[in-house]
């Protein structure tokens, strides 16, 4: 594991104890009289997991400063919102299947799976993939989860008779053929999009090599059979450098390509096309395989296909 990485996953924690503490303080202070648990953007935040990119200019309850709570029932609604002199409190109804996570014997709340499928009308299908993927990363701050258990899910709430499927659902059932186990970060995820995006194979996620040096390093995105690393470097820190500069050293010296990406990389749609291009030409000049990468096919497109 990485520094960057090491810190997201300690800002992770650190946030999912916050949130623990903000829940137990708000059950404390507030008694409905009725069974709720906590959900959307509070409930990712007591599993530790990244919170998604979302448009708070349309869905402002979605904020993080809000209390979401999940009800099964729209008649209880009125009842809580009766009680939010403070408009701090955003309630939901999730009638469907519901899986639940909790944290010691008096916090519960949605399980990350049920809390990505109950997002899925407020998120961009990319955005989607990118909260599965970190669902899915190899380090966790709480329990890990398997694409199993996502497509598990989906099924169950496909299987309820005589009730219709909960909206969102066809959104769910595509981010997961795009979703993979093992990533590290957000960004990750979004620089393997962008190279699917631009007609390019699949790559390798964390793929680990044994070094000439004789150490064992794992790679975000490689293409094995043409011995290319691709690299996403994050925020500089302080004492990094020699080791991050070893370690391509030793990945260079074993016959590996490496190319490396950084912010500026995915930032628009020209540095986009110059880093997949370079993939291309490094891909070409191993393989013998010519890749047509000038085009970007939208995900949702891209979807279909798969």
């Amino acid at each position: 594991m990485s520094f960057e990485e090491s810190d997201s996953l300690t800002r992770l924690r650190e946030a999912s104890e916050e949130a623990a503490r903000e829940c137990r303080r708000f059950r404390a202070e507030h008694r409905f009289g009725l069974v709720y648990v906590f959900g959307m953007t509070r409930a990712l935040r007591l599993a530790g997991v990244e919170i998604p990119r979302i448009d708070l200019s349309a869905h402002p309850r979605l904020s993080e400063q809000r209390m979401q709570l999940v009800v099964r029932n729209k008649n209880l609604e009125p009842r809580v919102r009766a009680q939010d002199a403070n408009h701090m409190l955003a309630v939901y109804v999730w009638d469907a299947p519901m899986d639940f996570a909790c944290l010691g014997d008096d916090l519960i709340f949605t399980s990350p799976i049920c809390t990505w499928a109950m997002l899925a009308r407020f998120l961009s299908l990319e955005e989607l993939i990118v909260l599965g993927d970190s669902i899915l990363r190899r380090n966790t701050v709480h329990r890990q989860y398997s694409q199993a258990d996502f497509k598990n899910y989906l099924i169950a709430l496909r299987a309820v008779k005589g009730r219709r499927a909960p909206r969102g659902i066809v959104k769910c059932e595509r981010a997961l053929t795009l979703m993979r186990p093992g990533t590290d970060s957000s960004r990750e995820t979004k620089l393997r999009l962008c190279i699917v995006q631009h007609g390019l194979p699949m790559p390798m996620i964390n793929h680990r090599i044994r070094a000439i040096n004789g150490n064992v390093y794992y790679l975000d995105l490689a293409y094995p059979d043409a011995k290319i690393a691709i690299e996403y470097d994050g925020m500089f820190h302080s004492g990094q450098w020699l080791h991050d500069s070893d370690r391509r050293n030793a990945i260079e010296a074993s016959g590996w390509v490496f190319i490396q990406v950084t912010k500026t990389s995915l930032s628009d749609h020209s540095h986009r096309l110059m880093l997949v291009r370079r993939i291309a030409h490094e891909l070409e000049m191993r393989t013998g395989i010519h890749y047509f990468v000038d085009a970007q096919t939208p995900l949702a497109e891209l979807v279909k296909r798969r």
